[in-house]
């Protein structure tokens, strides 16, 4: 959940649309979907610790939970997706947040989502 201050970034947009994305969608072609599993760990490690307020140690973990959480409700398609990936950043502070998007989506039942 976002703050009132804080705007999300996806990690790339293949629509194009006025989304604000970190990479450029031929960087995420070449370092996220045609890139071996460990190659685009330490490319999204290197990514995310150049942020202020995320380190390497902070963005490493994120990611292996993230993989868990992956391997644990079946998602097969994060790294197709560049909305998937997101950075929050508080827009006051400048400071940034890693946190996960698309999990509900990777559940093998179908689950009627409502408030």
């Amino acid at each position: 959940m976002t703050k009132e201050t804080e705007v999300d970034w996806i990690l790339s947009d293949p629509r194009q649309r006025e989304r604000k994305v970190l990479v450029d969608l031929e960087t995420f072609a070449a370092k996220i979907v045609d890139s071996p599993p460990l190659e685009r760990f330490h490319y999204l490690v290197q990514l995310y610790s150049s942020f202020d307020r995320i380190d390497e140690a902070q963005a490493r973990a994120f990611l292996r939970d993230q993989i868990a959480l992956d391997i644990l409700t079946l998602n097969q398609d994060r790294h197709t997706n560049a909305g998937n990936y997101a950075v929050v950043f508080d827009e006051v502070t400048g400071h940034a947040r890693l946190i996960n998007y698309d999990y509900g989506r990777s559940l093998p039942t179908p689950v009627p989502w409502s408030d």
